[in-house]
């Protein structure tokens, strides 16, 4: 039980310990620690890619596209089976264009997926 107390004072808080991170100007509660990872870190683009499908499901586009986009961005500088990371991404910003009911740009992401998937496993 005590981890969860400590899980619900770290959303609570912000931070572990107290302290908020809106004292630095941000409007997230969250600390900053993605900038002290390495940019090709995996992990990093994953968590993006997860905070996209959770902004994706409260409706929030403009987010989740933000988070998507930075994953994106991260996972095209990999190599082999690791770029299907990147494809998984494409097709969740597909996903999010065709929720928007934009459905030409759906529609690029989704071929965007599609090659970069073809291209590692071919098809």
């Amino acid at each position: 039980m005590e981890w969860f107390t400590k899980a619900a004072d770290f959303i609570q808080s912000g931070v572990p310990g107290g302290g908020s991170n809106r004292s630095n100007g941000s409007s997230s509660p969250w600390p900053n620690l993605a900038g002290s990872l390495p940019q090709s870190d995996a992990e990093v683009a994953k968590t993006h890619n997860n905070r996209g499908t959770v902004c994706a499901a409260q409706g929030n586009h403009d987010q989740a596209l933000e988070n998507y986009f930075k994953s994106l961005d991260i996972s095209l500088k990999a190599e082999g089976e690791e770029l299907l990371d990147a494809a998984k991404t494409y097709n969740n910003i597909g996903e999010v264009y065709r929720a928007q009911k934009n459905f030409t740009k759906a529609m690029e992401m989704y071929q965007e997926s599609l090659d970069v998937t073809v291209g590692v496993v071919g098809g």
